[in-house]
């Protein structure tokens, strides 16, 4: 299940053409381009979507139907969605188009907006979770939206957020995804309690080199895996920050006693780490009101 969109031309607007939808997808990040599939995939949030050109249609009573169509699956976390509108934005401004959203709850046909889009996109993903959650028993994680929302536009902004702290060199790890005891969780990698502007995650990894505990006069590197929480009294003192998103800022040049102590007294973690995708978590709230519904409807 896929929401599908069509483009059109405008009365005075020229095609596309295979070579200049070439041509401005390889100018974009995150796209490559597979024969006529330009294949959008964000290895920081795990979102991906295509555009595909196709050869013009014989159909002459639809003579400024385009040759290209976008599309992206649903059964997702609502942040795809979020993430591919600004794509099909700048598409259809870059080329004057109008655009054919068969979708229920879509844009019909005219011109774009992005609360078209959106709901479209949310009214059909909505739609795949009943008909899936209900016929089926997939294998997946679920996760609050809000949760969801906020690893999604941290790894978006990661890279603004390094620019923002370059000159304090401080560390901005992207966030990464787990399956801890069968929960989709969040994590981040801290290594040998370096300057870090500090996300709000579930669990640290943290690598210990020149911070791992001695032995008989060695050292061993290893890592320690806990929950932020056991770090919370530690690292309370540190200015915490809302912009562009909520995080704490340890800021300084070499790590501080206080740091230094709290990486020592850990225990070394000799478990494995299951890294799980994006599109393997789906949205708890509407996951619960699928299942309420259908409990209701039974009862």
């Amino acid at each position: 299940m896929s929401y599908d969109l069509f483009f059109r031309r405008k009365m005075t607007g020229k095609p596309v053409g295979e070579d200049l939808f070439k041509q401005y997808f390889s100018d974009r990040a995150h796209y490559r381009l597979e024969n006529s599939q330009a294949c959008y995939e964000n290895q920081g949030t795990g979102v991906y979507f295509s555009f595909e050109y196709t050869q013009t249609p014989d159909d002459e009573s639809d003579p400024d139907l385009e040759a290209v169509t976008f599309n992206i699956n649903f059964f997702r976390p609502h942040v795809f969605g979020l993430e591919a509108e600004p794509e099909v934005s700048a598409f259809v401004r870059q080329f004057d188009l109008l655009v054919f959203d068969p979708q229920d709850n879509g844009m019909g046909e005219g011109e774009y907006s992005r609360k078209g889009f959106l709901d479209g996109w949310n009214a059909g993903n909505e739609f795949a979770y009943r008909a899936i959650l209900r016929s089926q028993q997939p294998d997946y994680f679920t996760m609050p939206s809000k949760k969801l929302r906020y690893y999604w536009e941290w790894n978006l902004v990661s890279k603004e957020l390094q620019a923002k702290y370059l000159d304090l060199d401080v560390f901005v790890p992207t966030i990464l995804l787990l399956s801890v005891d069968r929960r989709a969780s969040t994590a981040i990698v801290w290594g040998d309690g370096v300057a870090i502007a500090l996300p709000d995650v579930d669990y640290l990894i943290m690598p210990r080199r020149e911070l791992a505990p001695s032995k008989w006069m060695t050292t061993k590197e290893d890592e320690v895996f806990l929950p932020l929480e056991a770090a919370e009294s530690t690292v309370a003192g540190y200015p915490s920050h809302d912009r562009p998103l909520r995080h704490r800022l340890l800021d300084y040049e070499t790590p501080p006693p206080e740091i230094v102590r709290f990486f020592r007294q850990q225990q070394s973690f000799r478990g494995k780490l299951q890294g799980i995708t994006l599109d393997t978590i789906l949205d708890e709230e509407i996951c619960a009101a699928v299942k309420n519904n259908h409990a209701e409807g039974t009862a």
